[in-house]
């Protein structure tokens, strides 16, 4: 899977709309439609823009991994409307600069997680996306 490819299916598990990636870069609807028509590629000037849009390293947007330390999950995102930032090592979790100790299910829900394929946890994100939009 190329890059654009790999941006489509981001944007599709995401729920975003190629004009809103396209507002959020400063590039044209056009230029998006060509990645998928043409099979071209963004070039290297928008990637960090589009990693930022979609909430993904750019390793995984270059290769479709994540490089992390085995121990450890580099946390990012927003979680019912609270900024989450930091890394987890197992027990321990920050949130808006505070740490806090994770749950025993918590932790087990990430042991598993890195268990996971890419495909896998990509799955499991949309998932949980749906179940919070849900109010679950």
């Amino acid at each position: 899977m190329n890059v654009a490819q790999r941006i489509f299916e981001l944007l599709k598990i995401k729920n975003k709309k190629q004009s809103e990636l396209a507002e959020y870069v400063g590039i044209s609807k056009a230029a998006i439609s060509d990645w998928k028509g043409k099979g071209t590629n963004p070039t290297t000037e928008y990637l960090v823009k589009i990693c930022e849009f979609l909430n993904v390293s750019l390793d995984y947007l270059l290769t479709g991994e994540e490089k992390t330390n085995k121990n450890s999950v580099q946390v990012s995102g927003s979680i019912s409307g609270s900024v989450v930032q930091g890394v987890n090592n197992g027990s321990v979790v920050v949130r808006n600069g505070q740490e806090s100790a994770l749950s025993e299910q918590a932790t087990e829900l990430l042991r598993i997680y890195e268990l996971l394929s890419e495909k896998q946890r990509h799955s499991l994100m949309s998932l949980a996306f749906e179940l919070e939009e849900k109010g679950v």
